[in-house]
């Protein structure tokens, strides 16, 4: 049996993301890139497939695909919030608020046994039950003379506005709430595991059912474009819980690995939000078992002859590093080969098309430049402050000495 590792990234999109499809871009191969941003085989995108509820989309509908992810993560924020804007709803949570506040007081201070027992009883129902203001306010007028009654009329009347508030299922900002999410399954090219797209998707596919059935699915897209031989998949979820009507795909997750191990009361039950930075990754460990032990089980039932186990630290860190700069890698990589191509072109052209010649010679040099600067950037990224300072004065010396 052949050991192997597996890679398996959650991404979230949140509510503070302005661009909420720009992962279905990017898998829907819909993005607007120049040849050399483009981390795959542009020849092969032709062979990726794209599922949807066990169906393969064709790629003639992948823009409407794309519509259909965005309409419906739209829908979905506006079902959590009764279709108010977060302002709206923050000026009612304020006067809601302020309102509760002068109905306690009338409670606790009024003269009348009658009032304050009234009171009690609004108090009671704010932000549990809906107040009819027409029928509350006759109630209160029937106890006979009524201290600053256009001032208690005028507040039941402002609780029956809030009455909008009980529809709301996430009353705080969406800003940092998981709103979609996209799970990226990937066996590292060295171990040579060659995993059908077809068979990517019932093991997603079964894995959604399994353990994220209250969240609908958008797709399972299944890449051959980057590595024809090595297929990975990017499975999209919508953030919203249909079962409690909140994004609240973090604590499902939490929830899951609390069942699953049989500890109800692990990290004392708190929600994700509130989780310190090492008990982040003591679940991350947890869950990581639970997605390995299903893809064995599920892969050997396909005839796969694989069993994934975990990284050791340092492959951990390697692997990080790998995945974080494949993209410009490839896309460097594409550049150049973009380059190759086009001097060939120059060959053919110098003696027997001037003008077309001279085009391609300028499209070289805008390529290189590009390339150049993609390194640059990187540069940036991968090395600190006093290591990049080195490179960039090393490399303008190394520029000077050209000219």
């Amino acid at each position: 049996m052949t050991q192997a590792r597996l890679l398996c990234r959650t991404a979230h999109v949140r509510g503070n993301h302005k661009n909420k499809v720009g992962f279905d871009l990017h898998n829907l191969r819909l993005e607007e890139l120049k040849p050399e941003e483009k981390n795959y085989n542009p020849e092969d995108t032709h062979e990726n497939k794209i599922f949807k509820n066990g169906k393969i989309v064709p790629q003639s509908q992948f823009p409407e695909l794309l519509k259909s992810v965005k309409d419906e993560t739209d829908k979905a924020i506006k079902s959590v919030k009764c279709d108010m804007s977060e302002h709206h709803i923050s000026d009612l949570n304020l006067s809601r608020a302020k309102t509760k506040h002068k109905i306690k007081k009338w409670a606790d201070n009024s003269d009348n046994y009658q009032e304050a027992l009234f009171f009690e009883q609004i108090q009671e129902k704010i932000g549990v039950e809906k107040i009819n203001a027409n029928e509350e306010i006759e109630k209160l007028k029937s106890f006979g003379k009524v201290k600053k009654l256009n001032n208690k009329i005028k507040a039941i009347q402002d609780l029956e506005k809030c009455n909008k508030l009980l529809g709301v299922k996430e009353n705080n900002s969406l800003s940092l709430k998981v709103v979609s999410s996209e799970k990226i399954f990937k066996i590292p090219d060295q171990h040579e595991i060659n995993i059908k797209a077809e068979d990517w998707n019932i093991v997603i596919d079964k894995f959604h059912n399994n353990y994220y059935k209250e969240f609908d699915a958008f797709y399972t897209a299944i890449h051959l474009d980057e590595k024809k031989e090595n297929p990975h998949a990017h499975h999209r979820i919508n953030g919203l819980n249909k079962k409690t009507g909140k994004f609240d795909l973090p604590d499902h997750e939490l929830n899951l690995v609390r069942k699953i191990f049989d500890k109800p009361d692990l990290f004392e039950g708190r929600k994700w939000s509130k989780l310190e930075t090492d008990e982040v990754v003591q679940f991350g460990k947890m869950y990581q078992n639970i997605m390995f032990k299903f893809c064995n089980q599920e892969l050997k039932k396909l005839g796969y002859d694989v069993d994934f186990v975990k990284r050791t630290p340092e492959e951990v860190q390697e692997d990080n590093h790998t995945y974080s700069n494949s993209k410009i890698r490839n896309r460097v990589f594409n550049g150049a080969n973009k380059i190759q191509e086009k001097v060939e072109s120059w060959f053919l052209n110098i003696k027997t098309n001037i003008k077309k010649a001279v085009s391609i010679h300028l499209e070289i040099d805008e390529s290189r430049n590009d390339i150049g600067k993609m390194l640059l950037d990187e540069v940036d990224e991968q090395l600190n402050q006093d290591e990049a300072k080195k490179y960039k004065t090393s490399l303008a010396k190394g520029k000077n000495k050209l000219r």
